[in-house]
């Protein structure tokens, strides 16, 4: 017989690298339709479903091969970097470090993301040129919202908010002015968040930007 889901996470242990495993166990799994006709049908949890551990095997290969592929693309992320610092190409080793994040992130990993973005921050304080550094707060600001820790949020979006000021970094001033109108609207601050979007919308418009006019808007 096949198991439930539930049961079948207990022997998944919650650690990042099983997570595709525990991403197919989920994909692989389908509904009961004894239950699903049962009076108790509209209730049933996700748990509930059903799970062979035949099906996961045979989709496990497919499995494997897309992690294979996204180890290579990290690997050659760090690859990337190394030879940018090599030639002294500081700004194109955080973007590197950045595009590696980004694929975390993207994964559904956010703790493996700010560990990249972490690297390319600290590697980006560096730089005489602002520009990049500005590039890693927001990435870490979105991040940070995206999980739900509105204050480190709004960290990296004011930090990065006085840094595009003291730069005239206009364009990334209002980017940073969205994030925390952002941040003031995950937390129900809606005059909060309607004053940084005007700001933003502001320094968007003043930068002649209508990309970002458009995003703010």
């Amino acid at each position: 017989p096949p198991l439930r889901v539930e049961q079948a996470y207990r022997l998944i242990p919650d650690v990042e690298a099983l997570a595709p495993l525990r991403a197919l166990l989920l994909a692989s799994s389908r509904q009961d339709h004894q239950d699903v006709w049962a009076s108790s049908g509209p209730y049933l949890t996700v748990g509930k479903r059903l799970v062979y551990p035949a099906e996961m095997a045979r989709r496990m290969p497919e499995v494997l091969d897309r992690e294979r592929q996204h180890l290579a693309l990290l690997y050659g992320a760090v690859v990337t970097a190394l030879e940018a610092e090599q030639r002294g190409d500081t700004a194109a080793a955080v973007i590197a470090l950045l595009e590696a994040g980004n694929k975390e992130e993207i994964s559904g990993r956010p703790g493996q993301a700010r560990a990249w973005y972490d690297a390319a921050l600290g590697l980006s304080e560096g730089l005489s040129n602002r520009l990049p550094e500005l590039g890693v707060l927001n990435r870490l600001g979105s991040l940070e919202l995206e999980v739900g820790h509105y204050a480190a949020a709004a960290r990296h979006y004011q930090r990065g908010l006085a840094l595009a000021e003291a730069a005239q970094a206009t364009g990334e001033a209002a980017d940073a002015c969205q994030g925390l109108g952002a941040v003031a609207m995950a937390e129900g601050n809606f005059y909060g968040a309607q004053a940084w979007y005007q700001r933003g919308l502001q320094l968007a418009e003043r930068n002649g930007d209508p990309l970002r006019t458009a995003r703010v808007q």
